[in-house]
């Protein structure tokens, strides 16, 4: 019982880092160095597999399962998983990710939702509202409960966002002004505060991320981009500070 008291009370940086050097998982590589468009970095693990989730646990274990397995697979002729394979795997399981946590998800909600999303296929990861307009302009959104709104590009843009396809870089301005402590703002990792008080007007001047997650998917034009959420453990604690002390949000 003492035992499961002090973890209880251990950090959960620290308890992933035990749970991490045990069993098939310290084979895996606890860090991710790697070269994306000729910019070096590295990031936890951890900290890889979420930004390719929609921050839901279920996701999270969808992605280590299939580590897991490929750990299990390579220790027969391995110590250590090599890096590259580790994204490889991650690669992979992206595509079930999506089909079964997006798609199927979502397809109750919005009946054309793959048409919906395949209109992104080959754009590049970051446009601004301009080009968004031009993508949702001719897009009808054929949801089951009957139409969305005026369905403007300002309704479908916040209703993308509402389902986390698509996130906001927010500039400097509007990191101080409402309070962000990540430029890039999707409605999982900082929820719909960035909409209100914010008109159409405003809207306008935004750029837009689609979520890394679809990358692969819709064969975006990553060329010359840098890496897109890009968490530190800094950031999620200073979320899991905010989320505890208001347990409504």
């Amino acid at each position: 019982c003492s035992r499961v008291r002090r973890r209880i009370k251990t950090r959960p940086k620290k308890r992933l880092e035990e749970v991490s050097s045990v069993g098939l998982l310290k084979a895996l590589p606890a860090t991710l160095q790697f070269e994306y468009n000729g910019r070096h970095y590295r990031l936890d693990l951890f900290l890889y597999v979420l930004r390719h989730t929609f921050w839901r646990p279920r996701e999270v274990l969808v992605y280590y399962a299939a580590l897991l397995a490929l750990a299990m697979d390579i220790r027969r002729w391995e110590s250590t998983v090599p890096v590259e394979a580790v994204r490889q795997c991650i690669k992979a399981t992206t595509t079930k990710v999506i089909e079964s946590e997006f798609i199927a998800e979502f397809r109750s909600t919005v009946v054309n939702i793959e048409d919906v999303i395949l209109a992104f296929r080959k754009r590049k990861p970051l446009i601004n509202y301009s080009e968004l307009s031009e993508i949702l302009r001719a897009l009808t959104f054929r949801l089951a409960s009957g139409p969305l709104g005026t369905e403007g590009t300002f309704e479908k843009a916040r209703f993308l966002y509402d389902i986390g396809f698509l996130g906001i870089r927010a500039d400097k301005r509007i990191m101080d002004l409402v309070g962000l402590k990540h430029e890039h703002v999707f409605y999982f990792n900082e929820g719909s505060e960035i909409w209100s008080g914010f008109d159409e007007a405003d809207v306008k001047e935004w750029h837009f991320v689609i979520h890394p997650i679809f990358s692969e998917y819709l064969r975006l034009d990553c060329a010359g981009q840098e890496l897109t959420l890009v968490y530190s453990w800094d950031y999620l604690r200073s979320g899991d500070s905010f989320m505890s002390s208001n347990p409504e949000f």
